[in-house]
């Protein structure tokens, strides 16, 4: 995966694809299925970038983004490690804090998977992952 620096995501205004995806806020379920995707890599990408703290109109980021207050930044990095963990096989992207434009961001990188078919369960909140009942 050739990384690439967050002003090349915002300022090219590149538009939300099967590579790059913006979120306004933290949803957990949503962003691990999104990270499970890149990690997958079903359109032979290489992974890919999520940027949570930017709102999109058509697929393309609203600039100035949204911040990620700083509070939220610890528990937001938790959150999405303890949440990868219950990805099968086990996935965690590179996860990076970063300030454009005055304001905090949380930078996903996912580098394609090489352990196989990755499974993220449909709800992380739920107590029922991979078919299994959870105690």
């Amino acid at each position: 995966m050739i990384p690439i620096k967050i002003e090349t995501l915002l300022e090219g205004r590149k538009v939300e694809r099967n590579r790059i995806e913006y979120k306004e806020g933290f949803n957990p379920s949503e962003i691990v299925h999104t990270i499970c995707g890149y990690a997958n890599d079903i359109a032979g990408v290489d992974g890919g970038y999520l940027v949570i703290g930017v709102k999109t109109e058509n697929g393309i980021p609203i600039l100035p983004p949204v911040d990620v207050p700083d509070e939220l930044l610890d528990g937001i990095q938790l959150k999405i490690f303890q949440y990868c963990n219950k990805i099968e096989p086990r996935y965690i992207p590179k996860i990076e804090i970063v300030e454009y434009q005055g304001v905090n961001l949380v930078y996903l990188k996912c580098a394609a998977g090489d352990a196989g078919s990755y499974q993220a369960p449909v709800d992380v909140y739920s107590k029922k992952e991979a078919g299994k009942e959870q105690d």
